[in-house]
């Protein structure tokens, strides 16, 4: 590895195992984009890929890491819907003599139901947004100082996919919390 303020001649680079390019502006997917195609034109040979996807070739871990993400999600819906009907039939338990008095007065057994699923939305709402602000900064102070004793002292940047993390896993997760707490809220009726 040679020490990144060389300035080499670009014929030299054939035949070595990889090069890296470091673009010194701050540009676009698309400009990046359209500099790869030109670095295609200049070498025809061999590929030319963006650093993620050579550590991607090199450590060969992203579809391990892919799987073991799914075998988390799958743990953490378990989880969850285990935890939503514990506490939903908990809370039915105490609450026994609450829902006598509210079928007496005439509410009906679904506004009931609702009631139930509704406490169970709220608090997965507020711990989804609490997550999703705390996801980031946990991911510098966890993963960051492995990187640093592997020699990036410079940092990393994460590529950290926001449709995933604030969207599908919150809805997926808010649709487990009201499935287990409506199914749970049946109880009520006796």
């Amino acid at each position: 590895r040679i020490h990144e303020d060389l300035e080499i001649d670009l014929i030299h680079s054939v035949g070595s195992f990889a090069v890296q390019i470091n673009f010194k502006d701050e540009c676009s997917d698309k400009e990046i984009k359209n500099r790869i195609k030109k670095l295609e034109e200049i070498y025809t040979e061999g590929d030319i890929i963006t650093a993620g996807e050579y550590v991607e070739t090199m450590v060969g871990v992203v579809d391990t890491l892919n799987s073991v993400k799914l075998l988390i999600i799958a743990v953490v819906v378990i989880v969850v819907m285990l935890v939503t009907v514990l506490m939903e039939l908990s809370f039915i338990t105490k609450e026994k003599s609450e829902i006598a008095i509210l079928k007496a007065m005439g509410f009906k057994k679904s506004s009931i139901i609702k009631w139930h699923a509704l406490r169970f939305v709220i608090i997965t709402v507020i711990a989804s947004l609490l997550a999703i602000l705390l996801s980031y900064p946990a991911t510098y102070l966890s993963i960051t100082p492995i990187f640093k004793m592997m020699g990036a002292y410079f940092g990393v940047k994460y590529k950290i996919n926001f449709l995933e993390i604030g969207l599908i896993y919150p809805l997926m997760i808010l649709a487990v919390s009201i499935i287990s707490a409506t199914i749970t809220a049946l109880y009520t009726n006796k």
